[in-house]
């Protein structure tokens, strides 16, 4: 418990999308028991981007997050001057890292709240021990460090705001690609793997699944296959159509991440991979089925029957804990999923959907 209210309080996230979500419950309920302070958000470019607008933050502070992973020791100084002369009072750090823990002891903030793990909170003011046996869905183990300041928590709900413009850009986008109103969408991620620190390529499901799948809810459904990815996943589109046959909406390199949202919106399904799309596509409403191997699904997300995961049956799956991929030399986990399981799921999912409508 802290001796006083703070009146400036940074949150430090300092990278990866989909992890920044996972911490916007504890922004939620750290707004309710802070009201009145001036609360900072410490993240990345990207990361910044999705929070934009999130009611919970008065400010977002974005650096470059590559300077956390290669020696950059001019862009560390940069950052550590520019948030020292903000003066905040307490910093709340969602990292078990000594790394990030030194660098807000670095920015002269006297309160530093985070987590332990094997001793690397050596630097924080209070620590909360991070448990690697921990099964919980990873936003209720951030919610312990607004649980160890006394916030009450009322609302566990992923937030992402999705502003009026991206609507209206996302109708726009649809309409150009002949989509109408009453026309059953179905979205796809097929990438990922990818964060401004590693690459996990293992984390995807194979491409002629994906083409299986969507070449059977496409005809089942009538629908309509949106893919979303970066300008990397051309390539995959085109392979995806080649293999289905289909007529694909690619949206892979033409939005931004709130647009990315807006169109997910729209979606009666996303069909993904571990991804941020994933943690976009729950914070908006949106039903998913997501297909897990070297990712602890249970950690990841929440159990709700809006959201269905698949984790695959190999013995060693999930091997990539707490952020850290051991690697592997043959990796047969996503191999092990197979397209029944994912329709039988989508068809669960389809059947919500279309029950809602009738």
């Amino acid at each position: 418990m802290l001796s006083r209210m703070p009146k400036r309080i940074l949150l430090v996230k300092t990278h990866a999308i989909g992890d920044t979500i996972l911490v916007t419950p504890a922004m939620r309920a750290l707004r309710r028991r802070f009201p009145a302070a001036h609360m900072a958000l410490l993240t990345g470019r990207r990361s910044a981007e999705i929070m934009e607008g999130n009611p919970d933050i008065d400010e977002i502070i974005s650096f470059d997050e590559s300077v956390l992973f290669r020696p950059d020791s001019k862009g560390i100084i940069r950052l550590i001057f520019q948030i020292r002369r903000q003066k905040f009072e307490t910093a709340f750090v969602f990292h078990y890292s000594g790394f990030i823990h030194l660098l807000v002891l670095a920015f002269g903030i006297p309160c530093r709240i985070g987590y332990t793990k094997d001793g690397s909170g050596f630097s924080l003011t209070h620590k909360i021990p991070w448990d690697e046996q921990d099964r919980r869905w990873t936003a209720d183990i951030h919610l312990d460090i607004a649980r160890f300041v006394g916030a009450q928590i009322e609302d566990r709900s992923l937030t992402v705001e999705v502003p009026e413009k991206d609507r209206e850009f996302a109708g726009r986008f649809l309409r150009q690609n002949n989509i109408e109103c009453n026309d059953i969408l179905i979205g796809i991620f097929p990438g990922g793997g990818k964060n401004s620190r590693d690459v996990v390529s293992q984390k995807r499901w194979g491409i002629e699944k994906y083409a299986h799948v969507v070449e059977a809810v496409s005809a089942a459904y009538q629908a309509k296959i949106i893919v979303f990815g970066s300008r990397d996943d051309q390539d995959t589109v085109l392979e995806l159509s080649r293999i289905s046959k289909l007529q694909l909406i690619n949206a892979c390199g033409k939005t931004n991440l709130k647009q990315t949202a807006a169109l997910l919106q729209r979606c009666a399904v996303l069909i993904t991979n571990d991804s941020a799309p994933l943690h976009i596509a729950i914070a908006v409403g949106t039903p998913t089925v997501s297909v897990f191997g070297p990712s602890r699904a249970a950690s990841l997300v929440d159990k709700d029957a809006r959201h269905i995961i698949i984790q695959s049956p190999i013995p060693c799956s999930p091997c990539y804990c707490n952020s850290v991929f051991p690697g592997c030399d043959k990796p047969l986990c996503m191999d092990a999923i197979g397209c029944e399981e994912v329709l039988t799921a989508v068809g669960r999912q389809m059947k919500n959907v279309l029950s809602l409508k009738e």
